[in-house]
């Protein structure tokens, strides 16, 4: 379920963590689980929380999804202090919102993810906001911990920013709701005022 692209820029932050000893492709060993049952046995996908999916299957694998599990080994990323952060991807979108309004942040905005997502995101809502360079996981995660506050669609970045537990805003899809957070600092939404409220409170604390 994973393209040698995605695999290459994930892989630094999961060496990262200390509680990883390695991340490769599978090739052969014994396994104790096997995620690619998540698809064949019952869980709420594609609904639900994808974080929770593994525990319907194995029990054994519970834990407190609200506090943090990832970390980051350097600290430091000046491009984003200050600022909000911003991914939307192409899928999963709540076609009734718009993030126009982030034109009253003037230069504290930057978008974080692939070109064509920054170039959509951009011409959708009328937006001239940078993107954030980044070669992988690890650099992504580092600018996320830096940032003031992380605004997302359900995304692979969102998880992420939930791993980090970072003050972070999601943008809910009510069609598929299979991303949401919990613990400190998160909160969702649906509706246009919802957005504007969470981003202004998380920016202005």
């Amino acid at each position: 379920m994973m393209n040698p692209a995605l695999f290459s820029a994930l892989r630094p932050l999961l060496l990262a963590q200390d509680y990883i000893e390695d991340f490769r492709e599978w090739s052969g060993e014994r396994i104790d689980f096997n995620m690619d049952l998540i698809r064949e046995n019952p869980t709420t996908l594609p609904g639900g929380t994808i974080n929770r999916w593994p525990m319907y299957i194995w029990p054994d694998m519970a834990c407190d999804l609200s506090k943090e599990w990832l970390n980051i080994p350097y600290k430091i990323d000046q491009r984003v202090i200050g600022k909000i952060l911003i991914n939307r991807t192409e899928r999963y979108n709540n076609m009734l919102v718009s993030y126009n309004f982030l034109k009253q942040y003037g230069d504290k905005v930057m978008f974080v993810g692939l070109p064509n997502e920054h170039e959509v995101f951009c011409k959708q809502n009328k937006l001239d906001v940078p993107r954030l360079e980044a070669a992988d996981y690890l650099e992504i995660a580092t600018a996320l911990y830096n940032c003031k506050v992380y605004l997302g669609s359900q995304s692979s970045i969102f998880q992420v920013a939930e791993g980090l537990k970072i003050p972070r805003v999601l943008e809910v899809c009510n069609s598929i709701p299979n991303v949401i957070g919990s613990g400190p600092g998160f909160y969702d939404f649906l509706t246009q005022r919802a957005l504007e409220y969470y981003t202004g409170r998380l920016f202005n604390q």
